[in-house]
């Protein structure tokens, strides 16, 4: 029989592929185009609304999500490794599952459908924080849990520690001040010729590749916080 904590680390690595060529896709999609890319100024849904090859990134972020839930079941199924938190990890599992599906929504919901697109948005930035959140709780109290074996005692909380920081970098752009008028163009050109365009950095735009990328992470953590050890 395997050993679970081999199933722990393949998927680990299988998450981590997974996420990579996700992101590769992701400029796959892109570097060959005439239309210039930027993740600073431009929407995780333009990859697949503005160019030819799209559905490349399209497919691995479904992909992606197929093999993260899929990680998410064989944890469940093994519930003897939560510690007595068997609950909570539930709740996290869902939670990622639920993030999942909006990320899902957030590459196919054009940013032309401003409501539509905001809402997600918010719903996924959400989601990710509560996500980073209860991985820190949970990294915590497996420390306390496991405070009489110094090894596990100390993973666990160098763990906590990692998410936590995470966790409050999730907290800082969630509430970023120019997610306010995230909609605001600059001026370009003058008198009759003027136009309106992104700035080089458009608030909306470049937060949620960094909540793509954050919630990888947060996921991250919290499958490695489930190795026995």
């Amino acid at each position: 029989m395997i050993k679970i904590d081999i199933l722990w680390i393949i998927g680990i690595i299988v998450y981590v592929l997974a996420f990579v060529i996700e992101l590769l896709c992701a400029y796959l999609s892109t570097s060959k185009e005439i239309k210039k890319f930027s993740p600073t100024n431009s929407f995780p849904s333009e990859i697949v609304t503005r160019y030819d090859k799209g559905y490349l990134f399209k497919i691995s972020n479904y992909i992606f999500s197929a093999v993260s839930l899929f990680i998410l079941v064989i944890i469940i199924i093994n519930k003897e490794a939560f510690g007595g938190m068997f609950t909570l990890s539930v709740v996290i599992a869902a939670l990622i599952a639920l993030t999942h599906l909006s990320s899902i929504s957030l590459i196919n919901i054009s940013i032309f459908y401003v409501k539509q697109h905001a809402i997600i948005s918010t719903i996924f930035m959400a989601l990710t924080f509560l996500i980073s959140a209860l991985t820190t709780f949970y990294c915590f109290y497996m420390s306390y849990l496991y405070s009489t074996q110094s090894t596990g005692s100390s993973f666990h909380l160098s763990l906590g520690i990692i998410s936590g920081v995470f966790t409050l970098i999730t907290l800082l752009f969630m509430f970023n001040p120019k997610l306010k008028s995230w909609a605001k163009l600059e001026k370009v050109g003058e008198d009759t010729e003027l136009t309106y365009a992104r700035p080089k950095y458009f608030p909306l735009a470049y937060t949620e590749w960094i909540m793509i990328i954050l919630s990888f992470i947060s996921g991250l953590i919290y499958i490695i916080s489930l190795i026995n050890i």
